[in-house]
């Protein structure tokens, strides 16, 4: 049934004049390549593409002509660091401005940002980039076992990541995708998990997408509950892993789970291989920046920048993410001459900011206060200004009062300084309007 549904989708693909399977092969030779082909091959893409947009494209043209000679060429990496960061707001503004105007914008793919923190922005791509994109997923899904054609259940909250539409063309290609089933994230109780269960036991999926937390919690409720699911293929996005999630999950299902990170803008930006030791950049689709005060580093946190590599229509060159992480130069054992990032620490909003400018990604402090404090069920650390923080807890079974007295103290002695803090008892920590639940956040700009 899945070598059928296969050949669907390559007839559907051919119809539709999506080469995104015949990319495939090109994204699975460039994994097994050397790091220096891999540099290589980086950086025509790289000259392609920005020399591209600085010779058609308005907005680059017009608001970056400083980066570039008159020529429109670029000369190094040093070079390329010339030019000055895309912001969120750069896209906002300036959208008409960063599209190609070559391309009819009738042929083109809309996307948008993820909205989390801000409203969505429209992302316009064109098709080649679009079949370019998938082709990535197609094979590093493969690493956690998710072929074309799965039996896959997703643990997801964004309505977007679903189509809702029931029209025969659409069943159609939901067949030929695999059979699949969606278990919306954005209200969560035991009796919920129980449905879950459920669904989950007569569907029997062969690979389960989810977000982490809400994954977690449905781990610790089969936990509770004594059950258990055969799913042996799992792998997890959208929001940061913690150790502790991890173990819970990986005990409870009794299988190794795969961590991948990826954006609306820019699609699959990196996956786990059998080794976890890291997240193998899709250097097939984007060159990745981690910078420190505007400079590269390796093995320290700092912001990553990316640039697409193929989308003409709206390129989107040194783009600023918002998300912090860690690249390193070691290679990862598995063989593979990617380059590693050694974890993604999370979204820069998300990231607690000290006066002196000093970065402290809440991932960090979220992880070691839920191991140290046992006797708090759930927490949501909210940095409202440099030292003041806002705490919404949900009291455990044993808790007891010197529990918040012992949080706040080793909050300020990771912080290293002295806070004020303004504590909410609540009944629960609410997801996002994406399905996401944030442990950590920051409302310094």
């Amino acid at each position: 049934m899945n070598q059928l549904r296969y050949l669907a989708n390559v007839l559907a693909d051919f119809q539709r004049g999506d080469t995104r399977l015949s990319y495939v092969k090109h994204v699975e030779n460039l994994s097994k390549s050397n790091p220096e082909d891999i540099r290589a091959f980086q950086w025509q893409q790289l000259k392609r593409i920005v020399e591209y947009a600085y010779t058609t494209n308005p907005f680059y043209r017009s608001r970056r002509a400083g980066a570039l000679s008159a020529a429109f060429t670029l000369e190094s990496l040093e070079h390329f660091r010339t030019i000055p960061l895309l912001e969120r707001e750069d896209i906002r503004r300036y959208s008409e401005e960063l599209l190609d105007p070559q391309i009819d914008k009738k042929t083109l793919i809309v996307s948008a940002t993820g909205g989390t923190t801000d409203s969505p922005i429209r992302i316009f791509l064109d098709r080649d980039c679009v079949a370019r994109r998938r082709a990535a997923t197609v094979f590093f899904s493969r690493w956690f076992g998710f072929n074309v054609g799965d039996r896959v259940a997703f643990l997801w909250g964004a309505k977007q990541d679903y189509a809702g539409s029931d029209t025969l063309r659409s069943r159609i290609r939901r067949w030929a995708l695999g059979p699949g089933i969606f278990l919306p994230t954005d209200m969560l109780n035991d009796e919920i998990f129980r449905a879950y269960y459920v669904r989950l036991r007569d569907f029997r999926p062969k690979v389960l997408q989810a977000y982490p937390t809400p994954l977690y919690y449905f781990s610790c409720f089969l936990e509770r509950a004594n059950l258990e699911l055969p799913i042996s293929h799992i792998n997890v996005a959208a929001e940061y892993l913690y150790d502790y999630q991890r173990e819970k999950i990986e005990k409870v299902f009794n299988s190794k789970i795969f961590n991948w990170y990826g954006t609306r803008e820019l699609g699959h930006l990196a996956t786990e291989c059998q080794e976890h030791c890291g997240l193998h950049v899709n250097a097939f689709g984007v060159f990745l920046e981690v910078l420190r005060n505007g400079v590269p580093v390796f093995d320290q946190v700092g912001e990553i920048v990316l640039t697409d590599l193929w989308n003409k229509a709206m390129p989107l060159i040194r783009y600023r993410i918002r998300d912090t992480g860690v690249l390193t130069t070691r290679p990862c054992p598995c063989g593979s001459g990617l380059p590693l990032l050694l974890e993604v620490s999370g979204r820069l909003v998300d990231t607690f900011k000290k006066r002196d400018g000093t970065l402290i990604p809440g991932v960090a402090l979220t992880s070691r206060v839920i191991k140290e404090h046992d006797g708090i069920k759930k927490m949501q650390i909210i940095q409202k200004d440099y030292n003041f923080f806002n705490l919404k807890i949900v009291k455990g079974e044993r808790f007891r009062n010197e529990d918040l007295d012992k949080l706040k103290e080793s909050i300020c002695r990771f912080l290293q300084t002295e806070l004020l803090f303004q504590i909410d008892w609540v009944d629960d920590i609410l997801p996002e309007k994406s399905g996401k639940v944030r442990f950590c956040k920051s409302e310094i700009k």
